[in-house]
């Protein structure tokens, strides 16, 4: 049975990221309160410290960072390597899927980069955050190659961030792509099962998260 985690989003009168814990125990629900409401979850539209939070939990980066390991650990890449000063490849996992079941193939991660890149799209910060790239290709059949505008020895951190992959089927159906974080589909330890603007979101695990590196969650963060 899946381990339901409801989150009630508030401003709270306290100056903290996120306010304490609640476990409910007889509804195998933990609920939490954040400082800032949550629109959407999506961090190209709503890339607020809240939303990256909840983002971490519906979403796949190319990396993450291991905090305790103090190294960077496989996310949607399951290895990677600099084969120059402004180049590095990244092979990309072959055995995810997003929550609504279907298979991530190389053309969501190709598609999520080609949005990142179009300067048509007009999310927030773009050349903030992408600004620094100076192409991305596919560079096999499982491999992305992305470059830089000049030698960056932090292109893994960068890539701990940002882009969140995702599905190339439903989102690029999208007239307004600012709609898809009201019913977000990833490939993270979670999936959202309803979101009310601005008040709360709920998210149950997923059962189809077989990768990663927290191993298959139990429904506490």
């Amino acid at each position: 049975m899946n381990r339901t985690l409801t989150l009630a989003v508030f401003v709270a009168v306290a100056v903290l990221a996120v306010s304490p814990a609640v476990a409910q125990k007889s509804k195998d629900t933990l609920r939490l309160g954040f400082y800032q409401p949550v629109r959407i979850i999506d961090t190209f539209y709503e890339p607020g410290p809240e939303q990256g939070q909840a983002s971490r939990m519906l979403f796949d980066n190319l990396l993450n960072y291991d905090n305790n390991k103090n190294d960077y650990v496989p996310g949607i890449a399951s290895s990677w390597k600099q084969t120059d000063p402004s180049t590095m490849e990244f092979t990309i996992r072959q055995d995810i899927k997003f929550t609504d079941g279907q298979p991530m193939t190389m053309d969501d991660v190709m598609y999520t980069f080609q949005f990142m890149m179009d300067p048509t799209a007009k999310y927030r910060f773009q050349d903030t955050r992408i600004g620094w790239i100076a192409g991305v290709e596919k560079a096999g059949p499982w491999t992305l190659r992305i470059k830089s505008k000049q030698p960056m020895a932090i292109m893994p951190a960068k890539l701990t961030q940002f882009p969140s992959v995702v599905p190339k089927h439903i989102h690029e159906k999208l007239e307004n792509k600012s709609t898809f974080g009201n019913n977000p589909v990833g490939t993270g330890p979670y999936k959202a099962v309803e979101i009310e603007s601005g008040t709360k979101f709920v998210l149950q695990t997923n059962d189809l998260y077989k990768h990663g590196n927290v191993g298959k969650p139990a429904g506490v963060i």
